[in-house]
């Protein structure tokens, strides 16, 4: 498992699902103020999903650029 997990397939997999977490979350956002209009209470889950996303995403490309620094 270990040898997997430092493979250089493993990081650059990691890295498009961070892009796609992060569109996902631009998308989730988007699509959220398209319907609330504006900042509402009620949408306040929506815009925590997105930007859990957004930063799940943003994790991702910096544990990839820790591996290329470590190689």
């Amino acid at each position: 498992m270990s040898k997997i997990i430092k493979s250089r397939g493993y990081a650059r997999w990691r890295l498009i699902n961070g892009a796609i977490f992060i569109a996902i979350g631009f998308v989730i956002l988007f699509r959220a103020g398209l319907v609330a209009h504006a900042v509402s209470w009620k949408a306040l889950p929506v815009y925590v999903l997105g930007l859990a996303f957004v930063m799940l995403g943003a994790v991702r490309f910096y544990e990839h650029i820790a591996y290329r620094r470590s190689q």
